[in-house]
């Protein structure tokens, strides 16, 4: 079966590439092309995997497709009477005592941070044993064993959106020809740095995503949006996607996180094809479905209301289990699709997935129509959001990030920063004519 589950997916994601004109940032095509190298990876591993459950297709296939159908859609309808239009912000300047102020808020945080891991684990803080210090941290952390401070996770929201913010700035100030200064670039090579010391990576490649849509979209903005998928990309891709396999193994080393016997790629794949067994092995059980409405679905959402008011009614039974199959660890994570069947079998996936199309593509279409200083806002909103719609084939990211507090949390700092570094809506340094 899963021959025709990968040749049902690389069909989708064949006819999105053209009715979206191989647009590389266009909604639909990050959706569809992280899936189909999910479903490739698992189509190698199959003698491990053994998919043969009809439903996770029908699933795969309702959920997909109704994405890229909404998307389209939108997109028709959006671009009706209307041209693309060109960029209307100048090149930034953010002057250098901010930078600095900035830099000591981080390097402060990220001290706060590494004594609060020394406090947890009683490891060393040297060079030659920070990794394990770090790998240890991770182990409390992942089984629930250590005590966090609020002032810390504080920080690290704030300095989240701050990175977003000066990696936007960055971007920018390329594309338009101009130098970025040491300030800057220091201070985003500490952020990405200090995202990691906590073990986990899942922020480090939301801000490498990050940069990827900032180039493109502003480049879209400024030179038109020309068709982006060519030979030449193709290339590139893979070439950056063994680099990524080189830098996976090199994070796990840095992190103190042990491969148990396996290999960097062998590791990789795990991550890349396993949601989608765990996705299978769980359409094939029974789960009951709970009084709570999207209870899995919003399950991060109603455990912070469990937290807050301690109402048992909003305590979710979790259905994230880690599993293994046939002597491979799977993990606990299943993929965006879990959830919604979860809680709304298989039509409510595809509506769903029809709502979240037509939301990310009208704010793809709002950058690319759109002329006011303020699209600025909604290209840095679209690099968080672009982290989420990539990773449906791991996880539940839509209603972790986006619609959750996760995502009122980095609106608000987008603006705290805005506040602070510059409004891009009003003030710019030079200014700089669009093609057109």
């Amino acid at each position: 079966m899963i021959q025709l589950v990968v040749l049902m997916v690389t069909a989708m994601l064949i006819v999105t590439v053209f009715i979206f004109h191989r647009d590389v940032a266009a909604p639909a095509f990050l959706l569809v092309v992280t899936i189909w190298i999910s479903m490739v990876f698992n189509w190698a591993f199959n003698t491990t995997y053994q998919f043969s459950n009809i439903e996770f297709a029908k699933v795969l296939g309702v959920g997909v497709g109704a994405f890229v159908l909404a998307a389209y859609l939108t997109a028709l309808i959006d671009s009706r009477g209307r041209r693309p239009s060109i960029y209307p912000l100048k090149a930034i300047s953010i002057p250098s005592m901010q930078l600095i102020v900035y830099l000591v808020f981080q390097l402060l945080l990220f001290g706060m941070i590494l004594l609060m891991i020394h406090r947890t684990t009683g490891g060393s803080l040297g060079l030659s044993s920070l990794s394990k210090t770090v790998g240890a941290y991770y182990e409390l952390a992942r089984t629930g064993s250590k005590a966090g401070s609020s002032i810390v996770s504080i920080g690290q929201i704030l300095n989240f959106s701050g990175i977003y913010y000066l990696l936007f700035v960055y971007a920018n100030n390329k594309l338009h020809g101009m130098h970025n200064s040491r300030l800057l670039i220091f201070n985003i090579l500490i952020g990405v740095a200090g995202s990691l010391l906590t073990g986990t990576k899942t922020t480090f490649f939301m801000y490498i995503i990050t940069v990827f849509i900032y180039f493109t979209v502003i480049r879209s903005k400024l030179f038109g949006w020309k068709k982006s998928i060519n030979i030449r990309a193709v290339f590139i891709a893979g070439f950056l996607f063994i680099l990524l396999v080189f830098l996976f193994n090199f994070l796990n080393e840095f992190q103190g996180r042990t491969l148990q016997d396996m290999n960097s790629f062998e590791v990789l794949s795990s991550y890349l094809g396993a949601p989608m067994k765990n996705l299978e092995l769980f359409l094939g059980e029974g789960h009951l479905h709970q009084n709570l409405f999207g209870a899995q679905t919003f399950s991060s959402t109603y455990s912070r209301v469990y937290d807050f008011t301690k109402n048992s009614y909003f305590q979710v039974a979790s259905y994230y289990q880690y599993r293994w199959w046939n002597g491979v660890g799977l993990g606990n994570v299943y993929t965006l699709f879990m959830p919604l069947y979860a809680d709304f079998g298989l039509a409510g996936v595809g509506g769903m997935m029809a709502f979240l199309g037509m939301f990310c593509q009208a704010i793809y279409d709002h950058i690319k129509f759109t002329s006011s200083p303020r699209v600025t806002y909604f290209i840095m909103f679209y690099g968080y959001l672009a982290f989420s719609i990539m990773f449906s084939f791991f996880s539940n990211k839509f209603f972790e990030s986006i619609f959750s507090m996760e995502g009122i949390y980095f609106i608000v700092g987008i603006g705290v920063f805005d506040l602070y570094f510059r409004r891009l809506s009003f003030r710019t340094t030079q200014h700089i004519q669009s093609l057109r």
